[in-house]
């Protein structure tokens, strides 16, 4: 039986917006002083496209960098906050950036809660500042700042290995081996390394509920199904089954551009241009990404940039 030590915060709005962070097109107007620590609810909405671009700007200023500049950003951090719940986040610190840049000291103050970037030593140097999780950054050696109260969870001390504790956002400290994966509605709750870690199943067309050995999973929506149940598409949607549970799964309210693949039976990108880690390319002062398997191409200048330059290590990046 789990001791329930994490923490269960009333629900909010923030939380039940799920995809329509990515997908809305407007801004609230509650937004917190720039780079601040002080808990405020950030954009209830804020597009895939203002990640991308603050994605950039991050990099072109060196707060955040990237072998590619904006799409490895955009793929692996902002979109997969959705399922970590903690896109709302990752919402406030990107519109503290699209408002500061090109000023770069004012971008890096946005990472540093409003104040410029300290240096560290180690990831082990990380800790929680109330609900703030203190990250030390294991490429720039910086301290970087995210305040966990956004996306409605705390900061704890937890593994990253047997011997390394860093701050970790979640639902709160937990006994590895001893509790348990719990349901929070449509959350699942699981502990790892002495943290309550949070997957919003309904990210990826699921629920929380029982799994195919009885603890809690991420599990389909609809009927019960076969082990062997046939995975198929129709136009867009996915069906298949996860743990015994059918699940009928949009790919075009995912993150970018998707579709069902009908070879993998999976959502994937829409676009057979490029694919993921192609290189990316200046073009007389302007970027070239691979984003949802098509080229997009982005103004450095327009952005506020003097131009693109293609690094040593051959990604093209936005330049002050």
């Amino acid at each position: 039986m789990s001791n329930r030590r994490y923490l269960k915060y009333p629900p909010t709005p923030i939380l039940a917006l799920g995809l329509s962070l990515v997908l809305g097109a407007g801004l609230s107007s509650t937004l917190p002083a720039c780079g601040d620590d002080d808990g405020q609810v950030p954009p209830t909405v804020f597009t895939r496209d203002r990640a991308l671009r603050a994605c950039i700007a991050a990099d072109a200023c060196g707060v955040l960098t990237f072998a590619y500049a904006g799409s490895y950003c955009l793929e692996t951090g902002w979109d997969q906050s959705f399922i970590t719940a903690t896109a709302p986040i990752l919402a406030g610190t990107y519109e503290c950036v699209l408002e500061a840049m090109p000023d770069c000291a004012a971008v890096e103050a946005c990472f540093g809660g409003g104040t410029p970037l300290q240096t560290c030593s180690d990831i082990t140097d990380g800790y929680c500042d109330g609900t703030v999780r203190v990250e030390c950054d294991s490429v720039h050696r910086t301290f970087l700042r995210h305040n966990c109260l956004l996306a409605n969870q705390s900061c704890t001390m937890a593994n990253a290995s047997t011997t390394d504790l860093v701050p970790k956002c979640g639902m709160g400290p937990c006994i590895e081996g001893t509790d348990v994966a719990e349901c929070m509605d449509y959350k699942l709750l699981t502990c790892a390394g002495g943290n309550y870690e949070v997957t919003d199943c309904s990210a990826t067309g699921m629920t929380c509920g029982d799994g195919i050995t009885g603890g809690k999973a991420c599990v389909g929506t609809g009927a019960v199904c076969p082990d062997d149940f046939g995975a198929s598409c129709d136009g867009h949607v996915l069906t298949d089954c996860v743990n015994r549970r059918l699940r009928q799964l949009d790919c075009s309210t995912m993150p970018g551009n998707q579709t069902c693949s009908t070879t993998s039976h999976r959502c994937m990108p829409a676009g057979t241009d490029c694919n993921p880690g192609d290189p990316e390319l200046c073009q007389s002062g302007t970027i070239r990404l691979c984003v949802d398997g098509a080229w997009l191409t982005l103004d450095c200048g327009e952005l506020g940039f003097s131009g693109c330059s293609v690094s040593a290590a051959g990604g093209a990046h936005c330049v002050e």
